[in-house]
């Protein structure tokens, strides 16, 4: 018995003395900041569209941040923190109606994200993949009913 209790207090010392490896159990964030402009086929900017970032999944695609709305400038601008999506979908949505004309009910940019130019970190229990800065293509929308 005594020889058991010696052979378990090892066994035990040594389990724990393995113990020094930091585990981070968090998932890996990045900072990914997406702008662009819509416009018009006359190219004119469209201000009041809603804009939407939404990471890419082959059954759906989760929203990953809130929607903005384009300013007078057709302009829109995302700043997240986000998990490293492969791939975001931009959507655009007419939501104002034919106040600044009529578009589609839907119009969406699916853009593939390459992370070689960023850096991983790991430090306070968390996976930093750095930032990604996209200027995103112009979006052109067409008018469902031109003046």
């Amino acid at each position: 018995m005594k020889r058991f209790f010696i052979l378990f207090s090892l066994l035990s010392l040594l389990t724990a003395a393995g113990c020094n490896e930091v585990v981070i159990d968090k998932e890996p964030v990045v900072r990914m900041i997406f702008s662009g402009n819509v416009v018009d086929q006359d190219h004119q900017p469209i201000p009041g569209l809603k804009v939407e970032p939404s990471g890419w999944l082959p059954d759906g695609q989760p929203s990953i941040g809130d929607p903005v709305l384009t300013d007078q400038d057709g302009n829109y601008r995302f700043d997240l923190v986000t998990k490293p999506w492969g791939a975001v979908c931009i959507s655009v949505r007419d939501i104002d109606g034919p106040e600044n004309g009529s578009y589609l009910s839907n119009t969406a940019i699916l853009w593939m994200i390459d992370y070689s130019n960023t850096h991983l970190e790991v430090g306070d229990d968390t996976w930093d993949f750095g930032t990604v800065t996209f200027k995103m293509p112009r979006i052109i929308l067409i008018d469902q009913n031109p003046k």
